[in-house]
Order: C-alpha cells, then sequence, then structure tokens
C-alpha cells in the first residue's frame, strides 16, 4: 500500500529514490559499498495478490535463457557491435536514442544532486518521531551514505556519525535488555531488528574511531544475537525451514515463478542468506553446523533459478520489476553489499539476466530498479565511457 504523500516514509521513498538514481550516475564510487534493499521492502513486496499472468498456461515451463551467443562474453560493450545478440537494444530504443539529451557536466551535476539528496534525506530523519515511525527504515539509508561515500568524505562522515546516534537510539531496548526475564529467543533473528542492528553496528564500529558507548553496545548486540541463535537449535530452526527440501528443487512452470507468493519466499531467503553471511564474519557469534554450506548451496540455487524474462508472452509487469529486484539484491550475497568487488564468475547467470532484460527494466518505467542494474554493472568496472547500457 503506498502512503498519502504527506507522511514521512513517502517523502523518505522519494528522497532514497532520487538518491539511488544520482549515486548510480556518479563516475567514481568507493569500492566499500553498500545498500540495504529491506528498507522499503513492503512497498516493493506488497501482500496483495498480484494477478502475475494473463494467458500462460500454468503448466508451462519456464522459458530457456539464453546466457551467452558462443564464444566468450564481454563483461562490458562500449558499442551495440560488441554486444552479444541477446544484449542488444530492441528497435524502439535504436530509433528513440538519437533523439536522446546529452547533457553536459554530467558528472558534477550528478555529485551535486547527491549531496542534495542527502542532506534532504537527513534532514527528515532528524524531524521529531521519525526514527521512531520509520525504525531500521530510517537507519538504512543513512548508513548508506557512508557506505557510498567513498568520494564524499562528508557524506561519509555524516552517515558513520548520524548512523550511529541512529542506531543507538534504535537499539535502546536490546541494549536494556533483562536477562532475568532470560535471554532472546530464535524469533528475534526473523522477526526483531537483532540482525540489522548488530550487523549495521559491526560496520559502524570497524569504520569509526574506537568509542566506549558504541564498543559496549556492540558487544551487547553481539552477545545478545549469540544468544539468540543458540536458541534456534540447529540449522533449520534458524533458517524457519528445512535447507534440503527447500534447495531440492525450482518453480517448473513461469506462472509459479511469477507468483506473488514464490517472489516473497525467494525474495525473503535471499535477504536472510546475506544476513547469515554477515553472522558468519562475527567471531563472537557460533552459527549452527551446516551454516556455510547453507549459503554456498542458496548461492547455486539462487544462480542457477529459472527467472523469468522481460517480455514473456502474458508475463505480469509487477512480477518482472519484482524478480527482477531478486537478482539485483541476490548479487549482495557474495558481495557483502559491496564491500567486496563483484566478479564476474561469481554468477554468470544472474549478471547474464541484467544484461539480457536491461531495456526491458527500462520500458517498465522503475527508475530505482534500473539504478539497481547499473550500480552492478558498475561493480564491474562497466563505465559510462566502455559501456554502452551503462552510458
Amino acid at each position: 500500500r503506498v502512503p498519502p504523500p504527506a507522511s514521512s516514509i513517502a517523502m523518505l521513498s522519494k528522497s532514497v529514490l532520487l538518491l539511488a538514481c544520482l549515486l548510480a550516475a556518479l563516475p567514481t564510487l568507493g569500492l566499500a559499498r553498500g545498500r540495504r534493499p529491506r528498507a522499503f521492502s513492503r512497498k516493493r513486496r506488497s501482500s496483495t495478490p498480484m494477478a502475475a499472468l494473463r494467458g500462460t498456461a500454468s503448466g508451462a515451463s519456464p522459458p530457456p535463457r539464453r546466457l551467452t551467443d558462443g564464444g566468450a562474453v564481454p563483461v562490458c560493450a562500449g558499442e551495440v557491435s560488441e554486444m552479444p545478440a541477446s544484449w542488444r537494444p530492441p528497435r524502439w530504443v535504436e530509433e528513440a536514442r538519437g533523439r536522446w539529451p546529452m547533457p553536459e557536466n554530467l558528472a558534477s551535476a550528478a555529485e551535486e544532486g547527491a549531496r542534495a539528496a542527502y542532506s534532504e534525506l537527513v534532514d527528515l530523519i532528524r524531524r521529531p518521531g521519525v526514527v521512531q515511525e520509520l525504525g531500521t527504515d530510517a537507519l538504512e539509508p543513512v548508513i548508506n551514505g557512508a557506505f557510498a561515500g567513498g568520494n564524499m568524505p562528508r557524506i561519509r562522515e555524516t552517515g558513520l556519525e548520524y548512523g550511529r546516534e541512529v542506531l543507538l537510539q534504535l537499539a535502546g531496548d536490546y541494549l536494556a535488555w533483562d536477562y532475568a526475564e532470560g535471554p532472546p529467543g530464535c524469533s528475534e533473528l526473523r522477526e526483531g531488528d537483532l540482525i540489522i542492528l548488530v550487523w549495521y553496528g559491526r560496520y559502524l564500529h570497524r569504520q569509526m574511531a574506537p568509542n566506549a558507548t558504541m564498543d559496549a553496545a556492540q558487544a551487547r548486540l553481539e552477545n545478545l544475537t549469540a544468544q539468540a541463535v543458540r536458541d534456534c537449535g540447529s540449522l533449520d530452526g534458524y533458517l524457519g525451514f528445512s535447507p534440503e527440501q527447500r534447495l531440492s528443487q525450482h518453480p517448473d512452470s513461469v506462472a509459479k515463478v511469477a507468483g506473488a507468493a514464490q517472489i516473497d519466499l525467494v525474495y525473503s531467503m535471499v535477504l536472510q542468506g546475506v544476513d547469515t553471511t554477515g553472522l558468519l564474519a562475527m567471531p563472537g557469534v557460533a552459527m549452527p553446523n551446516g551454516t556455510l554450506d547453507y549459503v554456498a548451496s542458496f548461492w547455486q540455487w539462487i544462480s542457477s533459478y529459472p527467472f523469468v524474462p522481460g517480455g514473456t508472452p502474458g508475463l505480469d509487469r509487477k512480477a518482472f520489476e519484482q524478480n527482477s529486484y531478486i537478482v539485483t539484491h541476490a548479487l549482495y550475497l557474495p558481495t557483502g553489499y559491496q564491500r567486496y568487488r563483484l566478479l564476474p564468475r561469481d554468477s554468470p547467470q544472474l549478471l547474464a539476466y541484467l544484461r539480457e532484460n536491461f531495456y526491458a527494466a527500462i520500458d517498465l518505467g522503475s527508475l530505482d530498479l534500473l539504478a539497481e542494474f547499473v550500480d552492478n554493472f558498475r561493480q564491474l568496472n562497466c563505465t559510462a565511457d566502455n559501456d554502452m547500457q551503462v552510458r
């Protein structure tokens, strides 16, 4: 459900959308970047049932997805002639491209716009009561400035310092946890904000100068997390499902891939997978036996998932958009929200999906989704100079 235009979350959504698009346009972003997809997942994963497919038989198999056209697939392609056939723009793009504006000084304009958008975003969150209203949806976009501000020191400084302030405010209930009433249960990891707070707390703790308050808070959050994981008892208990059963098969029809319930299920698995890799990096948190093997198996499973290409006859545009978000977010799993370099060999299948559906994303009209496509291309060192889709 879209909130009223005057609400805080609607205003924040507008600022985050503008900032995401502008950051995707900047020419030199720091490698220690990250974006948290959970922030506006309510908007992207509406519980309203979607008429996912029209005119497609429910038993039809997903169409095959061509990953290569023979020979080596380039990482970046500066001209149409350098593109595999499956990457190339449709006729309507070729006919319209000559009429598109070619702005000058785009890099400086994008940087100026990013500064203005981030400043507006922080001003909105600083308003009385907004942090309490939005919860971790207020924390995540602030810290995004620290992730993305490698070449903009003032934005990065604000992201770290104000991010720490917001985190400590949101973590109050956990920091005041009364052990006399028992340790946190496993449900805190799936239903509460503990994983989000401990993950961001670790990032802030490692990126900032020593601070006694933050040191104590992070130690407390990690201790609570370790106890919650222990309460899960097993990998199945931690995940909330049997990994052997869940990863044993893929959907076998277009309708199933595009169904709202399946999209929500896979999206949740992706977010949980990225969170799990973050917990595996914390020495003080002992994860259940088999956790690392599960993450590796899940990566293989999602890399070979039969995502439905845009333009499939009868495919609902919303289902295409949400499946595309799954792809862009899945690529955060090996990069830790882009703290580590994305490599072409990490998942040729998922990267092929982005390349082959780039123009379908343009046609969809979702600037946020398009920015996430470009963001992943830029992690491969594809720029406006050497890549036609980025340009």
